[in-house]
């Protein structure tokens, strides 16, 4: 059966090839695309929360000091 209906399909084969090769880029392109998704994400975010930490304090609070995570939690700007 299998013999069969690769004997039907020998005078398209370029097309069958062709058809191939787009679906495995089709399962390629989605499977990269939300970890590319995912990293910019990441980027943006953390440029927002950078502009938004005091100076000398990195990205996470633990690393700052008392003050610092006090500056933190009660911003003195108002985004609207």
């Amino acid at each position: 059966m299998i013999v069969r209906i690769l004997g039907l399909l020998h005078p398209h084969r370029y097309v069958v090839y062709s058809v191939m090769i787009a679906a495995l880029l089709g399962v390629v392109s989605s499977s990269i695309a939300p970890l590319v998704l995912g990293r910019g994400t990441d980027i943006i975010f953390n440029g927002v929360v950078g502009m938004q930490l005091p100076a000398g304090c990195r990205r996470t609070p633990r690393s700052c000091s008392y003050a610092q995570r006090v500056a933190i939690s009660s911003p003195t700007w108002s985004p609207v």
